[in-house]
């Protein structure tokens, strides 16, 4: 009796645990794609690109930040390109 309570209750465990890990398994799936959509690589994919200074590799994030004949590496969703940028004017 005591052993076929044993098997009993570790067999519930088993189910338990696998339906468990299972949930968990799903949320990572769901936290992975949340992830993807919100970043850069997401935001290549729409369209956009991201330009980085060649020099420093920071990123340039407004056009007035280029400086003048300032090299730049630009990254799309299919790949990357360089040049020399002219300096930028803002938006009106």
């Amino acid at each position: 009796a005591r052993r076929q309570q044993v098997e009993s209750l570790r067999r519930a465990l088993g189910l338990a645990l696998s339906g468990r890990l299972q949930a968990d398994r799903g949320r990572l799936a769901a936290l992975g794609r949340t992830l993807h959509a919100v970043g850069p690589l997401a935001t290549l994919d729409r369209g956009y690109a991201i330009v980085v200074d060649a020099a420093s590799g920071q990123i340039i994030r407004h056009a007035i930040d280029l400086g003048p004949r300032r090299m730049v590496r630009v990254r799309f969703a299919d790949g990357e390109a360089s040049g020399t940028l002219a300096p930028g004017v803002p938006a009106a």
